[in-house]
């Protein structure tokens, strides 16, 4: 978990700062808190994106334990 959200925090963090300001348009969708959108924000906004669109099939919801 620690490593994936590395990851992602990486990939936002790239995506954020990109030379090309149409793909930094992109990120700033993102609502967020802080500086920058952390995984669960950027999680967050990809789900609700997907559910919109109507592709919520594409997600798979297991139950926690």
């Amino acid at each position: 978990m620690k490593e994936m959200k590395a990851i992602i925090s990486a990939r936002i963090e790239k995506g954020w700062n990109d030379p090309d300001p149409v793909k930094r348009a992109q990120w700033r969708k993102i609502s967020y808190a802080g500086e920058i959108p952390t995984p669960e924000e950027w999680l967050r906004y990809a789900v609700n994106k997907l559910e919109h669109k109507g592709r919520g099939d594409l997600l798979f919801w297991y139950p926690n334990f």
